[in-house]
């Protein structure tokens, strides 16, 4: 671990003292393990205060319009809102704020929501940029999904240049943890679990060799464009990825290199019918938007492939729903989230069965333990400069 990351973590700096989160996550296998205490929300809580992409970043520069928060980001992804702040005022309006713009839609007695401050924040992040709080323990693409928020954060100018550091070298000592334990191990795709599980009920063959079309820009589509390039081995030509952004919107270059050798089309809008064609002519359609108004009901699914005798696969990852009163049925398989999330959860429980799995879990536990105690103690002036062999010696 380099010194210059550890060091990094000033655990008495203005951004740590400043530093907040208030957010819903739902349960995991592992819960809180060594850090913060967190309670756990429905997924028909998590729905109440999930908005789409738009509506977000509206949400983002109204607050950090406000004066007493200087940076804010939102973390928006399958198991979880959470909105960060940081604040060089008081720290109780700063919560107020949040509460009032994100999270008024859940009922006042809701016991579903964490706030948390400073040094358990940091806490937060490390364990779950390493997989411990999610419903797939040690999945990767929860790292993609935050570079993702900060990216959007950077485009809408609602965070600095040293704040985009500090959460930099704090994922760098997040990958430190992972590959300098047995956690390494244990680094599953989410994505790639739900497509797994998903295609096995399909005929397989048939499904993978006809046009795929991939909607949305998130990075849940441009994660299911890799694995289905790289783990299924459909060729690029194959898939159409519409999506609908705007340079300057901070994923407009991540677009670019995960949709390489792909068609890739930008619309106005996800139920143009330039998109909906493309359905009609696929095997498979992955579903990668955050919108709360669905784009393709059953019976127009029904319409458009009128006179279709092909095997057709829709995947959809949006919580919201992307579609409405689509079901299974003859040559259609259709998945909604909550389907996909059960498909994750036997991978999970296949791989907690795995010999070594509640040990590595422990170790990595220990390790951003011990991480954020030697930075306190060297923000304080008693530790020696922190390294690898220093951590490993305290494990």
């Amino acid at each position: 671990m380099k010194d210059d990351v550890m060091n990094s973590i000033d655990i008495n700096g203005s951004l740590t003292r400043g530093l907040m989160m208030v957010g819903l996550c739902l349960k995991n296998s592992i819960g809180s393990g060594k850090g913060p205490s967190l309670v756990y929300a429905t997924p028909e809580q998590l729905r109440l205060v999930k908005i789409p992409h738009p509506e977000a970043v509206a949400c983002l520069k109204r607050v950090h319009g406000q004066s007493e928060i200087r940076d804010c980001w939102i973390w928006n992804t399958c198991n979880r809102f959470e909105v960060y702040a940081v604040t060089e005022g008081n720290t109780e309006s700063c919560e107020e704020s949040l509460l009032a713009a994100f999270f008024d839609e859940l009922p006042g007695d809701a016991d579903c929501l964490n706030i948390l401050h400073g040094e358990e924040v940091i806490h937060h992040l490390l364990r779950t940029l390493s997989g411990l709080n999610s419903g797939l323990p040690g999945e990767t693409d929860v790292e993609g999904q935050f570079e993702c928020s900060l990216k959007v954060a950077e485009a809408c100018q609602t965070i600095r240049e040293e704040t985009l550091s500090a959460l930099e070298c704090i994922m760098d000592v997040a990958k430190s943890a992972r590959f300098q334990t047995h956690w390494s191990d244990f680094t599953p795709s989410y994505c790639l679990a739900a497509l797994e599980g998903a295609l096995a009920r399909t005929d397989r063959g048939q499904i993978l060799s006809g046009p795929v079309t991939i909607i949305g820009s998130s990075n849940t589509s441009r994660s299911c464009v890799e694995h289905l390039e790289g783990h299924f081995g459909v060729n690029p030509g194959q898939i159409t990825f519409f999506h609908r952004c705007q340079k300057g919107n901070g994923t407009v270059k991540s677009i670019r290199r995960a949709s390489m050798g792909c068609h890739r089309r930008k619309v106005d809008d996800y139920d143009s019918q330039e998109v909906r064609e493309a359905i009609a002519h696929s095997t498979l359609v992955i579903f990668g938007i955050d919108r709360n108004q669905p784009i393709l009901s059953g019976d127009e699914l029904a319409s458009l492939r009128k006179g279709a005798d092909h095997p057709i696969a829709l995947l959809d990852f949006n919580t919201l729903g992307s579609t409405q009163d689509l079901n299974s049925n003859g040559k259609i398989t259709f998945l909604d989230a909550q389907a996909l999330e059960k498909e994750v959860q036997r991978y999970a429980e296949r791989m907690q069965t795995r010999p070594g799995f509640r040990e590595a879990a422990a170790e990595i536990e220990i390790f951003i333990a011990t991480v954020l105690e030697m930075a306190k103690l060297k923000s304080d002036g008693a530790a020696p400069c922190l390294n690898a062999d220093a951590v490993g010696a305290m494990n």
